[in-house]
């Protein structure tokens, strides 16, 4: 039998906390090895980078860095109405929304400069 290699314990430190008389004692680990950190942190990350995508977009547009500005501070001030990461992670919507900015970069992208016959097949696969 081949022993699992556990990269992730060096990014984990876990403590055993005592929780009282006659109840076993538990073990609470930290850190970014830890699996659902580890899941929070890539989600929180997805959601700085739609920040990032967002301001792209915003620039490709507008043709202009304020039109970038603009849309990451639109973005910013209704922020409890266009996400909900902060409260809920796990959603879908949290992984989705990132690429389809990012998506929405290309189309604008492709449609904007003139649609070629490559350009025409890119658009039909997006």
């Amino acid at each position: 039998v081949v022993g699992q290699l556990d990269v992730m314990q060096h990014f984990k430190t876990c403590y055993g906390i005592s929780r009282g008389k006659g109840q076993e004692p538990v073990q609470s680990c930290v850190g970014s090895g830890d699996e659902s950190m580890f899941y929070v942190n890539f989600i929180f990350s997805l959601a700085g980078l739609q920040m990032g995508f967002l301001f792209l977009l915003g620039c490709y547009l507008s043709d202009n860095v304020l039109g970038g500005i603009l849309a990451c501070s639109s973005f910013f001030f209704n922020h409890g109405e266009c996400s909900r990461v902060q409260w809920i992670p796990p959603l879908r919507e949290s992984f989705s929304f990132p690429f389809l900015l990012l998506q929405s970069l290309a189309l604008s992208a492709i449609l904007k400069r003139g649609a070629t016959r490559s350009k025409k097949v890119c658009l039909a696969l997006a």
